[in-house]
């Protein structure tokens, strides 16, 4: 299974090197997360969408800061993270299996 994986239960990213396990989010989670979970859909370019991703993350790691989290963050790594939000907002409830990505527009809009 590779490391950045969907489970059951939780999603799993590396950053710096370090694999997180994160679980679904909760109702609160989700809305403290929301105006990053907004943001991604806006994101113009791979730094404001790494941020935004960061930001959904932070959310699920209390001891840590969006700062902290984008020191560790190797360049390497973010492809894995930006893969791994939308599954953790599938698992966290917020979209259903066939929804579109944040920011993808349906066809036939």
């Amino acid at each position: 299974m590779d490391a950045n994986t969907e489970t059951a239960t939780a999603v799993a990213v590396i950053i710096g090197g370090k694999r997180l396990v994160l679980p679904p989010m909760t109702f609160a989670q989700l809305k403290r997360a929301w105006p990053a979970i907004e943001a991604v859909g806006k994101a113009d370019n791979r730094i404001n969408l790494t941020d935004a991703a960061l930001e959904i993350v932070i959310v699920l790691l209390p001891n840590e800061t969006v700062e902290s989290l984008s020191e560790q963050l190797l360049t390497t790594e973010i492809d894995g993270l930006l893969g791994q939000v939308p599954v953790l907002l599938r698992i966290s409830g917020l979209m259903a299996a066939g929804d579109p990505e944040p920011g993808e527009v349906q066809a036939g809009t």
